[in-house]
């Protein structure tokens, strides 16, 4: 067996979905051998990333942005490189819903906002209209996409997520930038960051942050702004926009940080008068004479956000990868690498979740025993994924009793072809258990190396009434270490079953030897 971990306000109203026959161009989607496959929300994600890389490769981008001069830059995370950048084929999900309907619910802030706030709309509003003619053409659509603006009011960007998480809204305009809260990297403060709290997209647009200060200040870098003090010893005050306003909290912390709606003539006249150190901008430009600019060195960039995947226990990981999607897990810990967490697993310290099950129907000898498929339980077999727990006694039947194995010989040579036909293993019954009530031929080599088998018995005895020795075909044994490439200290698992109908396990390790 493979050991792995798996990895995690309002309803959108139903649409209505127009069928429609959508012909593919075969040069701009992948096959099932590409990324284009991905499914889910990261369709969505991918079709605009494909779509906005053809923006950029087409220029348009650069003719959009020329009026805004360096106020606008491209940090280029994604290339125009559309080769590499395919559409997903076979559109499910909200990525259909989108091209059935040719309508998308864009969240964005009220335009009633002042000062530089509305600065980059047309820009914004420009950017996602080229995008969403991209899409249309490539998905050979009949019309164009209509955007319905969805108003966050007031403008937050934690209420901007919670409703994008909640289904208010498809995705959102360029309102958002990559930035957040990062106290740390506990889980609280992970979900502060907003990288972690929904998907995005390539950076659409980015700009750069400048101080903005009065030409005879003694300020020459960011770092003599953030240590500036006035003369009661208190850091000095600035002053934002709202498009820089969390980026001056975050990076000038113990300073008052004013938000006025007119912030280009408030800040940049206050900064002349002395009432502010210095106006925290994304343009370089002077907003009045007297003014000069200090760069930061800061990009502030901005993707289109896509929502999150529902995280049912607010773990921090998305149901989708999560290994205990209702149980608050965030470490997703997994000691038995079974793909059950820890924290739901009723037998942590056996693996019995998703990659091995037990045997609840076919053969009767077979009943109780490991498998990984419905044929390794004989005719009509059935193996059951669900953590079978047959006695009820709140503990997985593969936590069931451990016998002590012995493997002799203790060394195995893949190489060597002079070696005994036969691979010994002495089972010591479990606890209150007697070698006579362990059914031997149900005793299995399950796993070697972490690798599932099904390695049956040829022969075995009971010794001495104390232990049950059985024999196993060696040359199967190595072929399973040969074709793993196995070697040094490799662990082997047998499984069996009880004459009560209880599954035991046991393993032990032997030294593998070979190229």
């Amino acid at each position: 067996m493979k050991r792995r971990s798996v990895q995690s306000l309002v309803v959108i109203g139903a649409l209505a979905l127009i069928c429609l026959t959508v012909i593919l161009p075969p040069s701009v989607f992948g096959d099932g051998n590409k990324p284009a496959s991905v499914t889910g929300k990261d369709q969505l994600v991918q079709a605009l990333n494909a779509a906005y890389i053809r923006v950029l490769d087409s220029g348009k981008w650069s003719e959009l942005t020329a009026a805004y001069g360096v106020g606008v830059v491209n940090i280029a995370d994604c290339y125009p490189t559309p080769e590499y950048a395919l559409f997903p084929t076979n559109p499910t999900g909200l990525l259909k819903t989108i091209l059935d309907t040719r309508q998308i619910k864009v969240g964005t802030y009220s335009g009633s906002l002042g000062g530089s706030a509305n600065y980059f709309s047309p820009l914004n509003d420009a950017l996602l209209k080229a995008i969403m003619d991209e899409l249309v053409k490539a998905y050979s659509l009949p019309g164009p996409i209509t955007r319905i603006p969805v108003i966050v009011d007031p403008p937050s960007g934690n209420l901007l997520f919670t409703q994008l998480n909640s289904g208010v809204f498809d995705i959102t305009d360029l309102n958002a930038a990559i930035g957040g809260a990062s106290r740390g990297w506990s889980y609280q403060a992970d979900k502060q960051i907003r990288r972690y709290i929904a998907r995005f997209t390539c950076t659409v647009m980015s700009s750069g942050q400048y101080l903005q200060v009065k030409n005879d200040s003694p300020y020459q870098t960011m770092k003599d702004v953030q240590a500036s003090k006035d003369n009661s010893g208190n850091y000095t005050q600035l002053c934002a926009g709202q498009l820089s306003s969390q980026l001056a909290n975050a990076y000038f912390p113990g300073h008052t940080v004013d938000l006025p709606s007119d912030d280009i003539n408030v800040c940049g006249q206050g900064v002349l008068e002395g009432t502010y150190a210095a106006y925290v901008h994304f343009d370089s430009t002077p907003v009045k004479p007297g003014l000069r600019t200090i760069n930061t060195g800061i990009v502030s960039g901005v993707p289109i956000w896509v929502a999150a995947d529902a995280d049912q226990d607010q773990d921090g990981n998305a149901d989708y990868l999560d290994n205990c999607p209702t149980v608050f897990n965030p470490d997703q810990a997994d000691a038995d690498g079974d793909g059950i967490g820890d924290a739901c697993d009723n037998c942590p310290t056996a693996p019995n979740g998703f990659n091995r099950g037990t045997c609840t129907n076919g053969d009767s000898s077979l009943l109780g025993s490991f498998c990984v498929s419905n044929c390794e339980c004989g005719t009509d077999g059935s193996c059951s994924m669900n953590q079978e727990d047959t006695d009820k006694d709140g503990s997985g039947d593969a936590c069931g009793p451990i016998a002590h194995i012995d493997i002799q010989p203790e060394t195995l040579n893949t190489e060597s072809k002079d070696q005994d036909e036969f691979v010994t293993i002495k089972v010591s019954p479990p606890a209150g258990y007697t070698a006579d009530t362990i059914i031997p031929e149900s005793v299995m080599i399950a796993d070697i190396g972490g690798n599932t088998t099904n390695i049956a018995p040829l022969k075995w005895k009971i010794e001495n009434g104390k232990f049950l020795q059985l024999k196993y075909n060696r040359s199967e044994i190595l072929n399973v270490l040969r074709s793993y490439q196995l070697t040094g200290s490799v662990e082997i698992t047998v499984a069996g079953r009880l004459t009560d109908n209880k599954p035991f396990i046991g393993s032990d390790r032997v030294t593998v030897k070979g190229k």
